[in-house]
């Protein structure tokens, strides 16, 4: 497999971004939050390797897709979560999102464990492997600690899980033509008005607010 990096985004979230206009499939236009989502993801991973799916069970076939032996080290979950869980599809409904059907990824889910097993059969069993959850909320509860242990379960033995117990915001610049010429992640305490920033990178992932590795001093990484 050429590429040691995969990434899955939330789609169906049609809501304005909060941001400029930008080239958006070669027309300057709106951003949409699916589209912000998207374009991150791909900025993480090599072409064609950054997949929209609406539930978990169209993520396990697209893992199912992947040749056996794949050797991938990085695997980026971007986009909306919720207090332990990933949202792989869904809606925005006033100032909350909620899910289409079987769309949520977490220790509840009937499926989790045929995800992790699809996940890790694709995963090196000799370099260090990383597990990035971008989204809100996702570090909360058991759910990174379950997805952790049952990764180490299955061989992968340098492991590490990150995610944010906060909101995880993502913002935009855009040149005159609108093109897109950085990113600022950033981690704030909560959204609207009364929101404070805890830490914002330039084009890099911030820091791991839960972190989940094995030997404890294996450093999480930052986005190269």
């Amino acid at each position: 497999m050429a590429t040691k990096r995969l990434a899955f985004y939330t789609i169906g979230d049609k809501s304005a971004a909060d941001g400029p206009q930008a080239i958006i499939r070669g027309k300057k236009r709106t951003v949409r939050m699916e589209d912000m989502s998207r374009l991150r993801a791909r900025t993480l991973v090599p072409s064609g390797h950054a997949y929209g799916v609406a539930t978990v069970e169209a993520a396990i076939v697209q893992l199912r897709k992947l040749e056996k032996g794949a050797q991938v080290t990085k695997v980026y979950f971007v986009g909306h979560g919720l207090d332990g869980g990933f949202f792989f599809s869904g809606k925005a409904v006033n100032d909350d999102f909620e899910a289409y059907g079987a769309s949520i990824l977490s220790s509840d889910s009937p499926r989790m464990q045929i995800f992790v097993d699809e996940l890790a059969r694709i995963l090196s069993k000799d370099e260090a492997v990383e597990i990035a959850f971008l989204s809100c909320y996702t570090g909360i509860g058991k759910f990174t600690g379950d997805f952790y242990r049952k990764l180490r379960a299955a061989g992968i033995e340098h492991l590490i899980v990150g995610a944010y117990r906060d909101y995880y915001e993502q913002r935009y610049a855009v040149n005159p033509k609108g093109e897109i010429v950085r990113w600022d992640d950033r981690i704030i305490t909560a959204p609207g008005d009364e929101k404070a920033l805890i830490e914002a990178h330039n084009n890099q992932i911030p820091r791991y607010q839960v972190m989940h590795t094995e030997p404890p001093e294996l450093p999480a990484s930052l986005l190269e």
